[in-house]
């Protein structure tokens, strides 16, 4: 018997008639144990295939909803409104279980084994961040990673903070790494645009069709401390 399929423009009905008719030609052959595991196959990866549609939608929605919020708060675009902003915060932080835009470069939102947040980047190999910030002092930055995807180390991950390199310490941590910089200051600039980039994606195993890179769990940028500056 050959491999059972769903039409992907099947309709309920139609999809009903193929299961009857597959059953009926399977029991005139003496397979219908067959029969019943194949559909059970089939059916359980459309349900998988199911869940990580309605992840990605979830993910879609939560971004819409956002925009519709910053919309609603100003009537100016991002650049403009971080421009006209007299007083951009000193920090910025921000988490993987807030509402990041599948168009900055991440998939929908996971959780590690141990409960934290996380997003892959993908299906390109960089991401990006931008942000009020002021930046008559240089900040630190510091871009938590869990985990990587594909033959290259955290190590080969590079920064770039206004379109100008950076270079990154790569520190240890429970789950994966933190990678570490400076954004330098540009006084009278009151923003910023972080982008980190690794060397390819890599396709995810088994019925995951994503291409992934590294994951992402939390950004931080604050101040430079003294003790930093000295050294």
């Amino acid at each position: 018997m050959g491999a059972f399929r769903f039409g992907s423009g099947e309709t309920v009905e139609e999809i009903s008639r193929s299961i009857r008719a597959n059953f009926l030609n399977s029991a005139r052959g003496g397979d219908g144990g067959g029969a019943i595991s194949d559909v059970i196959a089939v059916l359980a990866k459309e349900i998988v295939d199911l869940r990580r549609e309605l992840s990605v939608l979830a993910s879609a929605v939560q971004t819409n909803e956002a925009l519709q919020r910053l919309i609603g708060e100003s009537s100016l675009p991002f650049s403009d409104a971080v421009i006209a902003r007299e007083s951009p915060p000193e920090s910025f932080s921000t988490i993987a279980s807030e509402v990041w835009d599948a168009a900055r470069g991440f998939y929908f939102l996971e959780w590690s084994g141990t409960g934290e947040p996380y997003r892959w980047v993908g299906p390109r190999p960089h991401c990006d961040f931008q942000f009020p910030l002021d930046r008559e002092q240089p900040c630190s930055l510091e871009l938590a990673v869990l985990t990587r995807h594909g033959d290259f180390g955290f190590a080969d991950i590079k920064c770039t903070v206004d379109g100008q390199a950076i270079p990154l310490t790569v520190t240890d941590r429970e789950i994966g790494v933190v990678l570490s910089g400076v954004v330098p200051a540009k006084p009278g600039r009151k923003s910023a645009s972080v982008k980190f980039s690794a060397p390819f994606v890599t396709r995810a195993s088994g019925d995951d069709t994503r291409e992934l890179s590294f994951g992402v769990s939390s950004l931080t940028v604050r101040p430079v401390s003294q003790d930093e500056g000295a050294a």
